[in-house]
């Protein structure tokens, strides 16, 4: 498949020069002007229409040193938001409550999705309720597009260096002011006496730095202050007093997000939104390369989707009859299907057919450990599933793996590692391990990339592992019997619904893992995945296609 390069013409809303030609003191009053002929034309707006510009214009005026009137404008952003009652933030704590109970396992909070306008990666944010420092709080995170986090950091040096010019403009907003402080960042220990959350006991990562805007007497915002750390350097975590009264909560939360140019997190998507994510998916699933040039640039984030696709398939023309495919109205092969209850993405439904057709036979993912510890592990993720590292640490489930900290940096931290077994390697794999877990090839019609070799699931897009690497489909079809050490990343967790199989070196390996996964629960009536435990559970060294069946 080959492309020819895009071309992206800058939008209108970028276009801000003549605006700053204006006075200072107009720049305001157009801003008023446009919003209300917006409000007018397109009826209840919400400032995910709006908020590009506004943004753009404070980001110029930051260049332009006229600090305390880029401040204003984002104290403009704050006044723009329309909430309906539909919100899920309208009343945070129920929200929460409610999507905790649908987990596997409360630590894995509440997700939703279809916010934050063009800068929330997926338009996901997890949200939890924890006892912090004695304190209940909520307790956001998301991940911003690179080009939110590109605007981030400028804003936040701005801040710091011009603290009084913050504080004069969000005087009523912030009455108790604001600090910035930098430290190594950590994740949360939950302790095991009380429920409550301890930062200072958490995991603490030395060798990188998080930037913590503390906002006094409402909360803080954290972030990874190192680029070359590619799972924190994007992912926003919020906290925020959960005894403000459930008015003030999306109030708060709001001026606090607006203060720093991010007030689209808290906005609905629209449908273009959810047309242009859908694109995207489509578009990436067949062409990772194009794709993440394309995601790079800022432009693209802010493009109607009806321009967007002709864009596509001119300059990828195999994307006319993918789109017309997954597109149509009447197709029924791109669905939303979840990956946690409340975080929904676009599956391509038959993509695992695709990925069969080309020699894929299904996914391995070695159980490392002693018997008793991995039987432990199997008994965990038969149970709630399997989660990638920087998931289960912001569920302060700290466990660490072979190489956590390694996979942080490198972007593979968010995903689940397995290993393809093709047609082509089968006969050459063997199961290395006391225990091996067998993963359904469907799990990949949410997407994925794959490395021959152990690449750490290098996510680097400058990076040439990453920047080259083949879509699902070409690399199954080229993957040899040499590459036994292939790496597939599927991002955020595995459920235990996708576990096809256990396999065990020996029979008293079986023999032991089956009553410890009964006390354990993992065992229901004598089955797992409504199969007799003693077919889910099979003595094998070496790998056949009727294992996945």
């Amino acid at each position: 498949m080959e492309s020819t390069a895009l071309n992206i013409n800058t939008p209108s809303i970028f276009k801000t020069d003549n605006v700053l030609k204006d006075d200072v003191t107009n720049i305001f009053q157009n801003l008023k002007i446009e919003f209300n002929e917006l409000h007018e034309h397109s009826g209840p707006l919400t400032i995910s229409k709006f908020h590009p510009k506004c943004i753009d214009i404070a980001l110029k005026l930051i260049e332009e040193k006229k600090i305390e009137e880029a401040f204003k404008v984002f104290l403009f952003t704050s006044q723009l938001l329309n909430i309906d009652t539909l919100h899920p933030f309208c009343n945070l704590h129920e929200a929460i409550d409610i999507g905790k109970k649908t987990q596997l396992n409360p630590n894995f909070g509440a997700h939703f999705s279809g916010l934050g306008g063009s800068i929330v990666k997926g338009g996901h944010i997890r949200a939890d309720i924890r006892n912090l420092r004695g304190i209940n709080s909520y307790c956001l995170q998301l991940k911003l597009n690179d080009f939110a986090r590109t605007d981030l950091k400028m804003v936040i040096e701005c801040i710091e260096k011009n603290p009084d010019s913050f504080e004069k403009i969000f005087s009523q907003q912030f009455p108790l002011g604001i600090s910035i402080t930098f430290e190594p960042f950590k994740f949360y220990q939950k302790s095991n006496i009380d429920d409550t959350f301890d930062y200072a006991k958490g995991l603490k990562l030395e060798c990188d730095e998080a930037v913590q805007i503390h906002f006094n007497g409402l909360g803080k915002i954290n972030m990874g202050n190192n680029p070359k750390n590619l799972c924190l350097y994007n992912n926003i975590d919020i906290e925020l007093d959960a005894h403000l009264i459930k008015e003030d909560v999306l109030f708060s939360l709001n001026s606090m997000l607006c203060s720093l140019g991010l007030g689209a997190v808290t906005t609905l998507h629209g449908k273009e939104e959810e047309e242009r994510i859908k694109t995207a998916k489509i578009f990436r699933t067949y062409f990772p390369i194009e794709a993440t040039q394309l995601e790079m640039t800022r432009e693209y984030f802010f493009m109607k989707p009806s321009k967007i696709r002709p864009m596509l398939e001119k300059s990828t023309p195999e994307m006319t009859a993918i789109f017309k495919k997954y597109l149509d109205d009447r197709s029924r092969l791109l669905k939303k299907k979840s990956v946690y209850p409340g975080k929904e993405i676009w599956s391509i439904k038959d993509f695992h057919e695709q990925l069969r057709q080309n020699g894929a036979v299904g996914l391995q993912f070695a159980i490392l450990g002693n018997p008793k510890e991995s039987a432990g592990r199997i008994a965990l993720m038969l149970k709630t599933g399997a989660l990638s590292t920087q998931d289960r640490f912001q569920a302060s489930i700290i466990k660490m793996g072979i190489s956590s900290c390694s996979d942080l940096k490198t972007g593979g931290g968010e995903s689940v590692f397995a290993r393809l077994v093709s047609k082509n390697n089968i006969t050459k794999l063997s199961t290395s391990t006391n225990y091996t877990m067998l993963f359904d090839l469907a799990i990949l019609n949410r997407g994925g990339y794959a490395y021959k070799e152990d690449c750490y699931g290098n996510k680097n897009p400058r990076d040439l592992n990453y920047s080259n690497r083949q879509n699902l489909i070409e690399f199954t079809k080229c993957l040899t019997e040499k590459e036994i050490f292939n790496e597939v990343m599927i991002k955020n967790y595995i459920p235990p619904k996708f576990i096809k199989g256990i396999l065990v070196l020996t029979e008293e390996f079986k023999d032991y893992l089956i009553p410890f996964l009964t006390n354990e629960g993992a065992i229901q009536n004598g089955c797992i995945n409504k199969i007799n435990c003693h077919d889910f559970i099979k003595v094998a060294k070496n790998f056949k296609p009727s294992m996945w069946d």
